[in-house]
């Protein structure tokens, strides 16, 4: 359980670490693909980063 653990907060930095990335990206000019693109991935990069570590906090709680 401790090794699933550790995964899913890896994972979820991992995640956070890529949105980041992604919207920094997005500040330059000229970028492909576009900034309509690079926000949904953003988005979608944080809400499963939330989510795994959500999922991280409950089960270092068993």
């Amino acid at each position: 359980m401790q090794t699933l653990t550790v995964v899913l907060f890896t994972c979820s930095v991992a995640s956070f670490l890529a949105m980041f990335h992604h919207l920094v990206k997005m500040q330059r000019p000229g970028i492909y693909p576009s900034k309509k693109v690079l926000k949904q991935r953003a988005g979608l990069l944080a809400t499963t980063g939330a989510f795994l570590l959500v999922l991280g906090f409950i089960f270092s709680l068993f």
